[in-house]
């Protein structure tokens, strides 16, 4: 750091460097004119230098940066400015992946979930329902469903009621109710049947016509309908 002794004349300044190295004397440094009020100004900045005028001393403040000092700031600046775009770049990638995850994930884990009703077999609602063409006794009809990974129909909804009640037509399907003497009437899963709707006859195997639900003793061959859910 050098002082120089300056001079203020019909309210202008000029400051002469006296001493100015050749190894930063690329070019004259800028002088001004100036005269104010205030204690200290700044007559000219560069990257190699910085120059002040104390208007109290008198002096003027020159401080020369070196090469190697301002080098080193930009390359920390530099590295600071890389360090902090990758840093949000990868703030940003962290957020981009959570929300796709957000997304997808409930979308896939329903897809994985959810079985198509394939084939012949008919979806409504959490359900997948086969109506047969061949005509069986009731246990015959209950072994093909087993077969099938499924169970003679269970009816627990109005929909689905109304639902098999328009698609059998006037054809009679049997469904899994059966009951035994002096018992209560269970589907084949051995879910005890809540009476929601009623049951005509004295029989002891339930089958579906398009007028409600009756019972017989199971020997006769008609449909059936087997259901298994979707999930």
């Amino acid at each position: 750091m050098i002082k120089i002794p300056f001079a203020c004349l019909n309210k202008s300044i000029y400051v002469c460097l006296l001493l100015y190295p050749d190894s930063y004397l690329h070019e004259p440094p800028r002088s001004r004119h100036l005269c104010k009020s205030k204690r200290e100004f700044i007559l000219d900045s560069s990257p190699d230098h910085t120059l002040h005028l104390d208007a109290a001393s008198g002096l003027t403040t020159f401080t020369m940066i070196s090469q190697e000092l301002r080098d080193g700031s930009h390359n920390k600046w530099l590295r600071r400015t890389s360090c902090n775009w990758k840093m949000l770049c990868l703030l940003l990638c962290i957020l981009i992946i959570i929300m796709l995850i957000a997304i997808l994930v409930p979308i896939f884990s329903k897809s994985s979930l959810t079985m198509k009703c394939s084939g012949e077999w008919i979806g409504v609602r959490e359900k997948c329902f086969y109506f047969s063409d061949d005509t069986r006794d009731w246990t015959a009809s209950k072994n093909f469903c087993s077969s099938q990974g499924s169970e003679l129909a269970q009816i627990d909804t109005k929909e689905d009621m109304e639902f098999l009640k328009k698609h059998i037509g006037t054809f009679m399907h049997w469904i899994g109710l059966s009951r035994k003497q002096g018992e209560s009437w269970k589907w084949t899963n051995g879910t005890v049947f809540n009476g929601w709707f009623e049951i005509n006859g004295n029989g002891f195997f339930a089958f579906l016509s398009a007028d409600g639900v009756y019972s017989s003793r199971g020997f006769v061959d008609i449909k059936w309908i087997c259901s298994k859910p979707r999930f």
